[in-house]
């Protein structure tokens, strides 16, 4: 039995993929479909059919997954933010697990059991970082999130992930930007005077610092819009521009100016103060943040004569907390304002016995030879091999590996299981990032 693109046909979904899509088998193809869930039966139209796979698009559920719900987001069928919302809570945390629980067979190779998730508090309103691309399309200025599958804006007004605070200056900026003579990105002539809107927004301390990414220098009327953001909203302790020449859709700049106010907010975190400029990493769930560090410093079982090394160590969170242990520290982190974050945060908490290094962690391996153990969250992408033969070939006894990605991070572990004579002792996973497909896990590491 042959089908076609532009075919109706029905299926049966079978199982899903690491990006939350059903999959189901019709002719001897896999097909993918969004939105489907496992054990509906739905009537899909081909929309791309290769020789070793198809896709369809959902256009009827005919028999329901127990687990599915009705998304509370008005944007949800085409907004790319989101990819799970019309799972139940418990279909989330399970279908999460089962993620990791894959990535460690099929890619570590490990028989490990992965623990079940440690679910979150708050279902909706739990991110204190928006991003949203801000462009010149069909006529209009949009401020949203990219559709799925293409780089047209879904022009919205609220998102539930975010936080109140961040959700209600989003709303001034885009209200107000229309009315102001600032041009917006136009990708086929990449002009425009604004491409991005970035916003790091706290409500605990009711803080808010807001960053604007534009091609070129600011205009006036863009520091014009800075100096009345900033008069208009308390909440805005800074405006800060950010220079990005690019092309690329990816929220990303080389240079930075203040154009109201302060470059850094202040935060009181897991009992520490500290310092965050905007281009810092910091976790998105603060609320979750918490139970993830919790989870990686119970992991390592420290004591007073451990040496540690805290690779990627952003704004030095995890180095505060082995100073106030005494426990002595070598951090390492790329980006420049962050060392300068954590720098300034050891000194606020009044704590000492940090070594911070700013570069990349491969151009200093030679550290790693006096640390035991190793605390590491490296980006997406995962650590390179350099740095796993360091730990292989050195004195690091534990590694708590903490990842975004569960392939990455199962590619690493089994690099350092098979070669390098390390174990798996424990697979945490932690839901970060709610109504999404996106899972944190922590990894413990033993040398054996």
């Amino acid at each position: 039995m042959t089908f076609n693109e532009n075919q109706q046909i029905s299926l049966h979904i079978e199982d899903l993929t690491s990006k939350g899509e059903g999959v189901a088998t019709y002719d001897g193809l896999k097909v993918f479909v969004d939105g489907g869930l496992i054990g509906e039966e739905i009537v899909v139209r081909i929309t791309r059919k290769r020789n070793n796979y198809a896709v369809g698009r959902l256009e009827k559920v005919v028999k329901k997954a127990p687990f599915r719900v009705v998304p509370k987001c008005p944007y949800y069928d085409r907004c790319g933010g989101c990819q799970i919302m019309h799972m139940s809570e418990t279909a989330q945390l399970s279908y999460k697990q089962s993620k990791v629980q894959s990535a460690m067979k099929r890619i570590a190779k490990s028989e490990v059991v992965v623990e079940k998730v440690l679910s979150p508090t708050r279902m909706i309103g739990y991110r204190n970082k928006i991003q949203a691309p801000m462009m010149w399309q069909k006529k209009e200025k949009r401020i949203g999130f990219y559709q799925k599958g293409s780089h047209e804006i879904v022009d919205i007004e609220h998102c539930l992930l975010h936080n109140e605070l961040g959700n209600r200056i989003y709303q001034y900026i885009r209200e107000e930007l229309v009315r102001w003579e600032i041009t917006l990105y136009d990708e086929k002539s990449s002009k425009g005077d604004l491409r991005h809107l970035l916003l790091r927004s706290f409500e605990d301390e009711g803080q808010v610092l807001v960053g604007l990414v534009g091609m070129r220098k600011p205009t006036k009327e863009v520091c014009a819009f800075a100096e009345k953001l900033g008069s208009a909203c308390d909440e805005v302790k800074g405006v800060i521009y950010c220079e990005n020449q690019g092309r690329s859709n990816v929220v990303s700049y080389e240079r930075s100016s203040v154009l109201y106010g302060e470059d850094k907010l202040g935060i009181r975190f897991m009992g520490f103060d500290l310092e965050l400029s905007l281009g810092a990493f910091f976790q998105v769930n603060r609320s979750q943040a918490e139970v993830l560090y919790s989870v990686a410093i119970e992991m390592a079982e420290l004591n007073s004569n451990d040496v540690v090394l805290d690779a990627y160590c952003g704004i030095g969170l995890l180095s505060l907390i082995m100073a106030q242990r005494q426990i002595k520290t070598v951090a390492i982190e790329v980006v420049p304002s962050a060392i300068c974050d954590a720098k300034k945060n050891l000194i606020n908490n009044g704590l000492g016995g940090v070594e911070f290094i700013c570069g990349r962690i491969e151009d200093h391996l030679d550290k790693i030879s006096g640390c035991n153990v190793a605390f590491i969250n490296p980006p997406r992408k995962g650590c390179d091999r350099s740095l796993l033969e360091a730990f292989g070939n050195g004195a690091i006894k534990k590694i708590i590996y903490t990842s975004c990605d569960p392939a990455t991070m199962a590619r690493d572990c089994n690099i350092l299981t098979n070669e390098f004579g390390y174990r798996i002792r424990k697979v945490q996973p932690v839901d970060m990032f709610v109504q999404t497909v996106h899972i944190e896990s922590v990894v413990l590491l033993e040398c054996i």
